[in-house]
């Protein structure tokens, strides 16, 4: 009994799941992501949304002047605008970060429209003035090729419309700087005057030019590959709300981002108005001008409501966000108080590395999986097969025979750790109810055939070997029969557990698993080989324990035996495939109440269906909201509103004021959505209690 107890336990399977998840962090480390925590692997495999730091993760950390925002007013050219831009700038030593910008853009820009650095060699500098914050611009005093003297200036753009724009262009520069304002964009004046200091004349406004930090080249696809993937990347973010939706936009990854106000007493009638904190931040594309509590109220949030969720970050600030996050990701430079607080460590910048991080964890997910259907089916075989061969055929089994058998198979079921699989394309979480029907209809689909074929096998029962032209065996060549059945049927379902469709399938397009790995295949075939020469030629004189002996059968019933497993592994193979299907798809009356599934997935639609209704109309009435906050916190130094601007802010405001009563229609629709939707929960709930009812009563009319 004891041995039969330790047979059937997975004792191996903590070495087996460790070994796993140690070969899949050694994986992780070839695609620059150090695993600190082995289990935040198989978290991985089942997060559905990361929060993203902005700056340094989903951008560059840089500043960039964009060419395609230029604003060119007086005539001049946007090649003419960067080149006095860099000739206003410091182009050698000790340059900042807005220098750097202005030279990089007008080395990149195409020769054909004014653009490359060789231009300016034919300029000689003869003064510059760096910027100060008293002034808040640069100046130089240039001589250009044929000997002119020119004064060129760059810097904050309030101070550059109040140097050298009057009437309607002042106006447009004003618009100018608001509308830049809004989106998060820092803009600088450019301006142009002949003559120096002491004889020159007045300055003139030739353009403006935009500086933003970046998104990095791969984000955007990055993103959409993780959306794909089921996980949702939202954006929480220390800057203002205007820059992050300016870089959301940039991104494609939504635009409805919440600042500041989120967190004051308003806030909290909006959060009131979803239910929760938790399915508030379900609505939103991510949130701006937050603080480190913020970061973890939002994490911890959305953990209460279900989601498995991943945190990236890279300052001290981050680290109780990365510590209670599922998956605390620190990105690469991140200080040394992130990175002890986090699972995983990134050595390569931006967000493509967790993309991979998430495929490699997803098929390590599969491959533990496999093995835990495979080691409960195993238990269900061997406890079954022997329980029965005992109490009802009075078989008497060797002991040390089936201490040999386990461990062969725990040897080999090592090997999965190293096998083929695909990355699923849904957050992966365990289904202990799905695991536990699909190994247990293999194990007793297992029981069944070697109980069957132990029946055939002794001669006392059934006259079965002559049918094959072989003579009867003895029982201790029974044994042999039935360890070399009950090795293939063990080994052989490693083949079946690894796919849901039917073992031969390796096709994407029909959901089946990729061909099993060299690795894997090696240990299998060898310990079925293994069983085979023990059961044709074991001695009649070894002995390696109690109970019966074993002696080998020869290779005729050992050929017999081997057709038997295999026709009995097609046979579990299709019978694993049609129980996939029946709990895939439900059936009402035989599995919905015991799971729960197909009450889940209705409910579910009507979710997704009132998610996508608050988003349609509530969201955008908050955007508007945040955004009225924003403007008018966002002050423009050195210039006051000319008359035009200050009737369009005022209307503006107007527009804004108006926007109460929207809400409160937008409010009213979303609650009777609400209604709607427990009114169709309630009657799920009704189907599916009707349904157990009608089930009950067709049960006993079947007992009686």
């Amino acid at each position: 009994a004891i041995v039969i107890l330790v047979a059937t336990l997975p004792v191996a399977m903590p070495l087996v799941v460790t070994t796993a998840l140690a070969v899949g962090s050694y994986e992780l480390s070839q695609e620059k992501a150090i695993v600190q925590r082995l289990s935040a692997i198989e978290e991985m495999a089942g997060m559905d949304i990361l929060c993203s730091d902005k700056t340094g993760t989903l951008t560059k950390n840089e500043l960039v002047l964009d060419g395609d925002l230029i604003w060119e007013v007086n005539g001049s050219t946007a090649g003419e605008i960067l080149k006095v831009s860099c000739l206003a700038a410091k182009l050698e030593g000790g340059q900042d970060a807005i220098d750097k910008a202005v030279k990089e853009a007008l080395a990149s820009f195409p020769e054909s429209q004014g653009g490359g650095l060789a231009q300016l060699e034919e300029y000689e500098v003869k003064k510059f003035v760096p910027f100060n914050p008293v002034d808040k611009r640069t100046e130089a005093t240039v001589v250009a090729p044929g000997g002119k003297v020119y004064r060129m200036s760059k810097g904050a753009p309030g101070v550059m419309v109040d140097l050298c724009c009057q009437g309607s262009l002042r106006e447009e520069a004003e618009d100018k700087i608001i509308e830049n304002a809004q989106r998060g964009l820092r803009s600088l004046g450019v301006a142009i005057a002949e003559g120096d200091e002491h004889s020159g004349g007045e300055y003139n406004l030739i353009g403006m030019i935009s500086l933003l930090d970046p998104p990095r080249d791969d984000t955007a696809q990055t993103i959409v590959d993780a959306q794909e993937k089921g996980v949702e990347v939202k954006m929480i973010t220390g800057d203002q709300r205007a820059i992050a939706i300016e870089t959301a936009s940039r991104l494609n990854m939504g635009t409805n981002i919440i600042g500041s106000e989120i967190w004051g007493p308003d806030g909290e009638a909006l959060i009131r108005a979803q239910g929760s904190f938790g399915q508030f931040i379900e609505q939103v594309n991510g949130f701006a001008s937050v603080f480190p509590e913020h970061k973890f109220r939002i994490v911890e949030e959305l953990q209460k409501i279900g989601h498995i969720v991943g945190m990236t970050g890279d300052g001290v600030n981050d680290a109780p966000a990365l510590k209670r996050a599922n998956v605390g990701i620190a990105v690469a430079g991140a200080t040394d108080a992130a990175k002890s607080a986090s699972d995983i460590v990134l050595n390569a910048p931006g967000l493509s590395t967790i993309i991979t991080a998430i495929n490699r964890s997803r098929k390590i997910f599969n491959r533990l999986n496999g093995y835990v259907l495979y080691r409960m089916a195993s238990s269900v075989l061997i406890l079954g097969f022997f329980f029965l061969s005992i109490v009802a055929l009075k078989f008497d089994f060797p002991t040390w025979v089936l201490i040999l058998l386990s461990l062969v198979n725990d040897f080999t079921a090592m090997a999965t750790s190293k096998d083929s699989c695909r990355p699923a394309e849904e957050p992966l979480k365990w289904n202990m109810v799905h695991t536990t029907i699909i190994s247990v209809v293999i194990g007793l689909v297992g029981v069944l055939e070697n109980v069957l074929l132990l029946f055939l096998s002794e001669p006392r029962y059934v006259d079965w070997w002559s049918g094959w032209k072989l003579p009867d065996l003895s029982s201790c060549q029974v044994v042999a029969v039935m360890y070399l059945n009950i090795a293939m049927t063990v080994q052989l379902n490693i083949f079946s557990t690894r796919n849901k469709s039917f073992y031969f399938i390796t096709s994407e397009k029909w959901g089946g698993a990729p061909p099993p790995s060299l690795t894997l295949c090696v240990p299998v075939f060898g310990s079925i080989l293994i069983a085979v020469l023990i059961a044709a030629l074991w001695p009649d004189n070894i002995s390696l324990g109690g109970g019966a002996n074993m002696v080998g059968c020869g290779w005729g019933p050992v050929g017999v035996v081997a057709l038997w497993a295999i026709v009995w592994f097609h046979v579990r193979d299709a019978i694993k495939v049609l129980t996939y299907k029946i709990l895939e798809t439900g059936s009402d009356m035989f599995y919905a109440n015991l799971t729960g599934s197909t009450a889940e997935d209705r409910r579910k639609k009507v979710k997704d269906m009132i998610k996508k209704a608050r988003k349609r109309l509530g969201m955008k009435e908050l955007k508007k909201q945040g955004l009225k906050a924003n403007i008018e916190s966002h002050e423009i130094p050195h210039h006051e509103l000319s008359g035009a601007a200050a009737a369009t802010a005022a209307a503006a405001r107007m527009s804004v004021d108006e926007q109460p009563a929207k809400w409160k229609e937008a409010m009213g629709k979303i609650r009777a959505l609400e209604q709607e939707m427990k009114r169709l929960s309630s009657r799920v709930d009704a189907l599916e209690g009707g349904g157990s009812k009608k089930r009950g009563g067709v049960f006993r009319r079947g007992g009686g």
